[in-house]
């Protein structure tokens, strides 16, 4: 055996070292370490594959668990046809595993070739999978070592090893479906969910209703999904010049009198990923115009643009809601964006002509602030009728810096668009 490279052996830290023979000339013959200044163990093995096969007939192979990347988890391997307890190892610490057995036991195969006979065994790594709903992942590295002993019927001949290196797993990102889906949970729990048989839902003024977005069909535990903004329209069109905010960058819109609040989703939730869940609720409200007072009739829509971010140690993927962000304004076309909206009718039907002369309630702030926003309608509460969606894209990659490919609602005409936001409209305002 050859001695080991010194980098092999400064590799190995005092703590990690494991024994290999006693004096010094045994211990570069048996192509280990030797440090004179360690009087604990100054014959030990280097940070590679160590494998002879004795005179006595014996295979001794050590192994560091640097040997493959990530590292080997040592508790794993074994012999391939380990059949007895002469077949486990024979030391180990933190670094390094030792097996030493005899070349007639544990699985090895025998092989003449012209005047040698030929011993073989091989070392490998157990995967251990984890499982859930059907799938299994595994963290494990890949490891196979077959080691060889070569016998000449008159003599003794040194060990051949060759290490088999398998081809990597494909890779685990793919292009696929992506679906978003906002639904109403009947309280604030959000143990129980209304169905479409439900709808529409009726609501006193100001009660809360409660708002749930979530990544549908997705294990990926560092997907985030993000919400940007909230809105609500009296029409299907989410540019619409008649919208009042509900969420702005993520955050409660501060400009209404009864402001919405953002639900935490904490990981002791009965959910399996809380990161794919964002929730907020909504006090019941509904346009009225800005002259009459009275409720205005037809359609009205909740707006929200989401996307799907990749949880990073360069990106947290979380919004922060400081007193300048929650001041900001509004964006109405953020680039990027794709807005859908469900095709399905919701319409007003004006029959509260003398509640409203009270007036009470109806501003979220000063109609002058908002002009921008609302364009010539106010805002108050009223009553409420959702109807959920669901909404495919494409896979989502990192958040701001990929893009998706989404497919628009089949009401429309049918193109693919690259996007790096998307946002799932909801129609969902009724008052009776």
């Amino acid at each position: 055996h050859d001695s080991p490279d010194p980098d092999q052996c400064d590799a190995i830290t005092r703590p990690n070292r494991l024994s290999c023979v006693g004096s010094q000339d045994s211990c570069a013959t048996m192509g280990c370490c030797y440090d004179s200044s360690d009087r604990t163990t100054p014959c030990y093995y280097g940070n590679k594959v160590t494998a002879r096969c004795t005179q006595d007939g014996l295979f001794s192979i050590a192994i560091p668990k640097t040997l493959t990347l990530p590292e080997l988890d040592l508790t794993s391997v074994q012999l391939l046809g380990q059949t007895s307890a002469e077949c486990n190892p024979v030391a180990r610490n933190n670094f390094f595993l030792l097996f030493q057995f005899p070349v007639s036991s544990c699985g090895t195969t025998l092989k003449v070739i012209r005047e040698q006979m030929v011993y073989e065994n091989q070392l490998v790594g157990i995967k251990d999978p984890l499982t859930w709903s059907g799938i299994s992942v595994s963290r494990d590295s890949t490891f196979r070592l077959l080691v060889r002993c070569s016998f000449a019927f008159s003599g003794f001949l040194p060990l051949k090893v060759d290490v088999v290196t398998l081809p990597p797993p494909p890779p685990v990102s793919s292009e696929g479906p992506l679906e978003f889906e906002l639904r109403i949970s009947l309280d604030s729990t959000y143990a129980e969910y209304y169905t479409d048989y439900d709808y529409p839902v009726t609501r006193v003024l100001r009660e809360p209703v409660y708002v749930e977005v979530r990544i549908l069909q997705r294990l990926d535990p560092k997907l985030v999904l993000v919400l940007h903004q909230c809105w609500a329209t009296p029409s299907p069109s989410p540019l619409n010049a008649v919208q009042w905010p509900i969420l702005i960058n993520g955050c409660p819109f501060t400009g209404d009198n009864y402001k919405s609040a953002l639900i935490p989703v904490v990981p002791r939730s009965a959910v399996d990923f809380p990161s794919h869940y964002s929730r907020f609720d909504v006090k019941t409200f509904t346009f009225v115009d800005q002259n009459t007072q009275q409720p205005l009739a037809g359609q009205v829509y909740i707006h929200c643009s989401v996307s799907a971010c990749v949880l990073s140690p360069s990106d947290s993927c979380t919004t922060m809601c400081s007193r300048s962000r929650r001041s900001a304004n509004m964006v109405k076309n953020e680039s990027g964006t794709v807005l859908v909206s469900s095709p399905v009718s919701i319409y007003f039907e004006n029959l509260m002509p003398e509640a409203q002369n009270d007036r009470e309630g109806i501003y979220g702030m000063g109609i002058s602030q908002q002009e921008t926003l609302i364009s010539g309608a106010a805002v108050a509460m009223g009553v409420l009728a959702v109807v959920l969606l669901t909404v495919t894209t494409w896979t989502m990659h990192k958040q701001k810096s990929k893009s998706v490919t989404i497919s628009k609602c089949p009401s429309v005409q049918e193109k693919w668009v690259q996007v790096e936001t998307v946002s799932a409209t909801v129609p969902g305002l009724k008052t009776k």
